[in-house]
């Protein structure tokens, strides 16, 4: 129960003053009713306010650092400017509280509901959040440093402007907040829900983002370095005008999101989804691709010199007109894509997939196609000098016009090849290889033709046979 004394003083409006002149008191004044109070600027240092009823209550400015609040009513009270530091408010209802510039260093929320609650500008740098509810709350411009944020429900929250460093996220719930602006330094988000959360003109420095959703994230403008995103979710998400730096998106599901203007320099996307997406206007340096899924997407006309594709599904992708010179494509698989006037110069195309590709007027001087398959590829007026086609299945190739002179072509199959006014050197031993070609093929079809007409000899006869053994003797 609360001191009748420390009551008589607080009523007597000389509270200040006596707290002044008896700093070793611990101030009792549980289980009182100061719904409604003015109580604003008073020290309030350790003071044992346990069960007691401040909803309504005006807080501001006051000093309450170690003040005891377990069981506290405070909906709808006003803590503007006021210092909580290390007070414990956790597992409390603090409805529609203001907060607005209070210090909350070393506070404990955890599993505390704050719904429609005002943050902005608060101090919460060592604070433990987790659990705590803060849905549709606004926290513009809040500071928070190495605080703990686990299973956080914090839907719809404003952030906007707030800066968070070495602060954990992890599996919190943070659908459409709202971070425009704001900073992210050393967060670490495992299994986060993030979609359609807005991160417009925000910035990230050695951010972790593992298995999160970020499905419709806004992401325009933002500046991110050293992030590392393994096994995020961003399809439909808005990356216009962002930029990466020496990155991870390692095993990302980008299907359908928006990459204009986009600048990565030094990413990694190894093994990410990225199906459908136009990169033709983003800015790509130093940027890995090995396994990444890039079927129908858009590389018209970039810049993609030394890119590394190895393994990569890009079924109808196109790099019309694209600098893939010295490029990595091993293994990849390029069905139906078209490099038409491309420059492939020195690329790397080593067992690649290509049926029916367009390396229509490319340029593939020097390039290694060894054991790679073309059939049916369309290499009508493409450069192929000094090309190695050791290996590679051309089999029903359009080559006419090709320039293929000084290729090596060590045990290439041509079958059914088209090189009609092809450029050669050496025209006689290019005759006598597809020549012999033709008759080994025409050997191979002989005998298969009488392997088929003795299998249907053979089942004559067995007729035959069945017919006299049915008909009456």
């Amino acid at each position: 129960m609360a001191d009748p004394t420390h009551v008589a003083h607080l009523d007597a409006g000389d509270w200040n003053e006596w707290r002044t002149a008896h700093p070793h008191i611990t101030p009792d004044l549980s289980r009182l009713d100061l719904a409604g109070r003015d109580l604003h600027g008073l020290n309030l240092q350790g003071a044992v306010l346990q069960s007691t009823n401040l909803e309504g209550a005006d807080l501001s400015g006051c000093d309450l650092r170690g003040a005891q609040l377990r069981m506290a009513r405070l909906n709808r009270a006003r803590f503007q400017d006021a210092v909580l530091d290390g007070a414990d408010l956790s597992f409390q209802n603090l409805l529609e509280v203001d907060f607005t510039g209070a210090s909350l260093r070393h506070v404990d929320l955890r599993n505390s509901e704050l719904h429609g609650s005002r943050l902005d500008g608060a101090d919460l740098s060592y604070a433990r959040l987790d659990g705590v509810s803060m849905a549709g709350c606004s926290l513009q411009n809040v500071r928070v440093f190495k605080a703990s944020m686990l299973r956080a429900r914090i839907r719809g929250a404003d952030f906007t402007g707030a800066v968070l460093e070495e602060v954990d996220l992890s599996e919190s719930d943070a659908l459409e907040t709202r971070w425009r602006e704001a900073e992210w330094r050393q967060v670490l988000a495992q299994r986060a829900n993030l979609t359609r959360a807005n991160f417009y003109q925000a910035r990230w420095d050695q951010v972790q983002l593992q298995g999160s959703q970020m499905n419709g994230a806004n992401l325009r403008f933002l500046q991110a370095h050293r992030v590392q995103m393994e096994g995020v979710a961003l399809e439909g998400a808005d990356l216009t005008g962002s930029r990466w730096s020496d990155c991870v998106l390692r095993r990302v599901t980008a299907r359908h999101t928006q990459v204009d203007e986009v600048t990565m320099e030094q990413v990694s996307l190894d093994g990410s989804l990225w199906d459908g997406v136009d990169f033709h206007t983003a800015r790509l340096t130093a940027v890995t691709w090995t396994g990444a899924w890039l079927n129908g997407c858009r590389f018209t006309g970039m810049n993609l010199r030394s890119a590394d594709f190895q393994q990569a599904q890009l079924v109808g992708a196109d790099f019309t007109e694209a600098d893939l010179r010295s490029a990595r494509l091993d293994r990849a698989d390029l069905q139906g894509a078209v490099f038409r006037r491309a420059n492939l110069e020195r690329a790397r195309l080593v067992e690649v997939q290509a049926p029916r590709a367009d390396f229509g007027r490319a340029s593939l001087a020097l390039a290694d196609l060894r054991g790679g398959h073309f059939p049916y590829a369309d290499f009508r007026f493409a450069t192929l000098t000094g090309a190695d086609l050791t290996r590679a299945r051309m089999d029903y190739a359009q080559l006419s016009y090709a320039d293929l002179r000084t290729a090596r072509v060590l045990r290439a199959w041509w079958w059914g090849a088209d090189l009609s006014h092809a450029r050669v050197r050496g025209l006689w031993a290019w005759r006598v290889l597809l020549r012999m070609g033709r008759l080994f093929f025409a050997a191979r079809r002989r005998v298969w033709e009488l392997r088929q007409a003795r299998e249907e000899a053979r089942r004559r006869r067995a007729e035959e046979v069945l017919r006299e053994r049915r008909s009456p003797r």
